[in-house]
C-alpha cells in the first residue's frame, strides 16, 4: 500500500511545488526589472576611464599622467594631488585601482562646467603584505572640462563618509 500512496503523491507534490515555485519566479522577474539599467560607468564612460588611467599613473609612477587626470583649474587641489603622488612614490604597491560606485553621493556647492559628486572606490595591495586589496571609499568632485572628465576636489563631499588614508 505505501507504493500506491506514494504514486498518488507523487503528481499532487509536484503541482504543489509548481504552484509554490510560479509566484517567487514572478517575483524575481519583477526585482530584476527593477534595477537601473544603466550604473555610472555606462552612464559616464569618460569619468570611469579617467580613473582608470590615473589608477595606472600611480602603478607606473608617472607625475604627469598622474597630474593629467586633476583639473588644472583647481590649483590648491592640484598642489595637494602632487604631494599625495609623492608620497605614493614611496609606497611598494602590488595593485592600486578605482571604481564609479555613484554619482549624485553628495551636495555639490556652485562651479563651472558638468560636475558629478562621485563616490569612489579605491582598492590597492602592498607589495609582500597584503593578500587581498584594501578597500577605501573615496568622495570626488569630477568636472567635465573640454570633453574630458578631471578630479577637481576632494573635500567637496568631506561630510559624507570617506576613510581617509
Amino acid at each position: 500500500m505505501p507504493d500506491q500512496r506514494a504514486r498518488h503523491q507523487g503528481p499532487w507534490r509536484a503541482a504543489r511545488a509548481a504552484g509554490c515555485a510560479a509566484p517567487l519566479l514572478a517575483l524575481l522577474v519583477q526585482l530584476t526589472g527593477c534595477a537601473p539599467a544603466d550604473g555610472p560607468t555606462d552612464q559616464y564612460p569618460g569619468a570611469q576611464r579617467m580613473l582608470d588611467a590615473r589608477a595606472d599613473a600611480v602603478r607606473r609612477h608617472d607625475a604627469a599622467a598622474f597630474l593629467a587626470s586633476v583639473d588644472p583649474r583647481a590649483t590648491a587641489f592640484r598642489g595637494r594631488q602632487r604631494a599625495v603622488f609623492d608620497h605614493l612614490a614611496a609606497v611598494p604597491l602590488a595593485d592600486w585601482r578605482y571604481d564609479l560606485v555613484s554619482t549624485g553621493a553628495f551636495r555639490l556647492p556652485l562651479g563651472d562646467g558638468k560636475r558629478l559628486a562621485a563616490q569612489v572606490r579605491l582598492r590597492y595591495r602592498l607589495k609582500g603584505f597584503d593578500t587581498a586589496p584594501v578597500t577605501s571609499v573615496q568622495y570626488l568632485t569630477l568636472t567635465e572640462r573640454g570633453g574630458r572628465w578631471l578630479v577637481s576636489s576632494d573635500s567637496d563631499g568631506a561630510g559624507d563618509q570617506g576613510a581617509a588614508q
